[in-house]
């Protein structure tokens, strides 16, 4: 009997000695370029004020209370999302509890910022009218106008969340066309006023970062066949630093060696990339009705101050 030859193929990464991936480690620079980004928000309402500091204010404080209201469903539900605040310190007061993953749980979170708002600036405004009160109803106007803003379905905003919570497969093609919407209503509002083509250039960018984003996980799930739908915690030793590689690689000048399994100085940085590219999935735990119910308390969080605003445009303009 002749002897014979048997290959064995294996993947090349079984031979690889992968080490424990790193944990987010809390640092200053997280902290910083999130007052950097308040303080750009800031400075952009000021110019939109005709430069009055009380405008400023009066939204600072209307957004600190929006994030009131994220802060306690969360405590509710004990649960944690980092991503939904828009202050880094209201992230931090809250205990590290379970990931924020129930599709219900999610959906009510995200709508407790933005509707008690509207709520608010809608009463605020009725009785700045009964009262005649001037700076109330600006007051009331403000209240509306964040929360309204931030209802709609634009990405990095309450309602492109939502748009995720509720459109499981749709939700980038949908928060894409109406960031290109936007982005096409500011650059014409630009003619008319310059500081509204900052608002076109930011949208512009973002777009441009979701397409690439989407790109890279295409990619990524051909090329490493990886499972992207996990979470940061879920994901295996191996996938965290096939992917961080995989990400450096398509920088035209990393500044470490992708190859190189070893933290480096800003790997928080890297974490934050990865974590940015998974799609954490969500537990479908919400019934037909439920979601029809949820669905329309987002949809009349939109209608209702337009048609209140709209119904009083006669006392605004007085």
């Amino acid at each position: 009997m002749n002897n014979a030859i048997i290959f064995v193929f294996v993947n090349q990464n079984e031979f690889k000695q992968y080490p424990p991936k790193p944990e987010l480690k809390s640092d200053n620079g997280q902290l910083g370029s999130s007052i950097a980004k308040v303080g750009v928000f800031m400075v952009l309402f000021y110019f939109l004020s005709g430069g009055s500091i009380d405008t400023v204010l009066a939204i600072l404080i209307i957004l600190m209370i929006h994030e009131l209201g994220h802060l306690t469903a969360m405590k509710i539900f004990k649960t944690k999302d980092d991503s939904i605040f828009f202050f880094p310190v209201f992230s931090r007061s809250i205990e590290p509890q379970a990931p924020l993953v129930s599709q219900k749980k999610r959906i009510i979170t995200l709508l407790s910022g933005p509707l008690p708002g509207v709520v608010l600036g809608i009463i605020l405004m009725s009785h700045a009218f009964s009262i005649e009160h001037e700076v109330l109803s600006i007051v009331g106007q403000a209240f509306i106008f964040v929360n309204l803003i931030n209802l709609l379905p634009f990405d990095s905003m309450d309602g492109g969340k939502l748009t995720d919570a509720f459109f499981l497969l749709f939700k980038e093609q949908i928060k894409l066309v109406f960031l290109s919407l936007a982005a096409l209503l500011f650059a014409w509002a630009a003619f008319y006023n310059l500081s509204m083509g900052v608002f076109a250039i930011f949208i512009g960018i973002r777009i441009y970062s979701m397409i690439r984003a989407q790109k890279l996980r295409v990619e990524l799930v051909k090329n490493l066949s990886v499972d992207l739908s996990k979470t940061y915690q879920d994901i295996s030793d191996q996938e965290y630093w096939e992917i961080r590689k995989y990400l450096l690689e398509q920088l035209p000048k990393a500044p470490i060696n992708p190859d190189s399994f070893e933290p480096f100085v800003n790997e928080n940085l890297l974490i934050r990339q990865v974590k940015a590219i998974l799609k954490s999935p969500i537990q479908i735990d919400l019934g037909t009705g439920q979601k029809v119910i949820l669905f329309a308390l987002w949809l009349l969080g939109i209608v209702i101050p337009i048609w209140f605003v709209f119904s009083n445009i006669d006392q605004l303009i007085n």
